[in-house]
């Protein structure tokens, strides 16, 4: 089980990834953490050498980027907002080919920054931009169960998280554990050898995960396209329920963020007395920026769908990041 279970997901992966013995990579991810695990175990297979950093600090790993010139960094979409936040373009990063994250989907408009830093490419003035892959997995699959990896030239549809890992399967479900058809919305769910066989020492828990047919259920709400390729859609949990719709918070996250004023935003559901939940935006500036919460819902009236546009904003106290999984 732990070598099928673990080792072949991640061995799956270096197939695809355009990374060997010639690669340096800085890391700084918690080991802790299934993806540093993993990620460790990727650039084992692949032969990858690297600096590794204990606690990520956005400037410490701009700087050895820079430093050792660098061609791969792995992280998760907070750590690269921090960075693009810090002055990225201070840097000269033009040695990195590869950049790779999970944990969370991506925004494009972070994705757009990291391709023009890097190069996959670079001939004299010819210059490809780098490589952006992309990996879904959790702690019990044992790490990625799909992976996505954007070569110069090939884009993907937003929040699109790529194929399965074979022989990872997967399918996504209706409530009763039943397929649904290509397109529709419902539970992703996963079988395969690294999927996990329960919960330890709760038997109700480990029941309520796995579909009649032993699918697992991830929690999060993803379709298929007719390719095959999954797009994440939102955790099942953060799925808001107003008036007989269904909203997507991390959605109304992505339409937010296309105000150059906002720099980070989650939204929640709040309780209300007749739509039983409405949608609330927490949300962080720019810097430098500046908006009053009228201004901010007005806009999103003008831009979002009515029932899905925030009812009230509320500013957070913390520095520009990432939205949190």
């Amino acid at each position: 089980m732990c070598s099928r279970g673990l080792l072949m997901p991640q061995k799956r992966a270096v197939l695809f990834m355009p990374a060997g013995p010639n690669e340096f990579g800085v890391f700084a991810l918690p080991l802790a953490h299934i993806m540093g695990f993993c990620t460790v175990l990727i650039g084992l297979l692949a032969g990858v050498s690297g600096y590794f950093i204990p606690h990520f600090d956005p400037e410490k790993v701009m700087a050895a980027l820079e430093k050792y010139r660098a061609t791969a960094f792995a992280g998760v979409p907070s750590m690269f907002a921090m960075m693009i936040h810090g002055g990225i373009e201070k840097h000269d990063l033009s040695s990195v080919k590869i950049w790779a994250s999970a944990a969370d989907a991506m925004p494009e408009e972070y994705l757009k920054v990291l391709r023009k830093v890097g190069a996959f490419v670079r001939l004299g003035p010819v210059r490809l931009p780098a490589v952006i892959a992309e990996a879904y997995g959790m702690v019990e699959l044992s790490g990625a169960c799909s992976l996505k990896v954007a070569f110069p030239g090939l884009r993907y549809p937003p929040r699109c998280v790529g194929f399965p890992l074979a022989p990872t399967r997967v399918r996504i479900v209706d409530e009763d554990g039943k397929e649904v058809r290509t397109g529709r919305e419902g539970e992703l769910a996963v079988k395969g050898p690294g999927v996990t066989l329960g919960y330890w020492n709760k038997d109700k828990e480990t029941r309520e995960c796995f579909t009649p047919d032993g699918w697992f259920r991830t929690g999060d709400m993803a379709k298929k396209d007719w390719l095959g390729r999954i797009h994440f859609v939102d955790r099942k949990k953060d799925v808001i329920k107003s008036g007989g719709y269904s909203i997507f918070s991390r959605e109304v996250e992505a339409e937010m963020l296309t105000n150059e004023k906002i720099a980070e935003v989650a939204v929640i559901g709040m309780p209300h007395p007749t739509k039983k939940e409405v949608p609330v935006a927490i949300v962080t500036l720019a810097p430098g920026a500046s908006a009053t919460d009228e201004e901010l819902l007005e806009w999103c009236r003008q831009n979002i769908a009515r029932y899905r546009a925030p009812r009230a904003t509320s500013r957070s106290s913390l520095p520009p990041r990432c939205r949190t999984a």
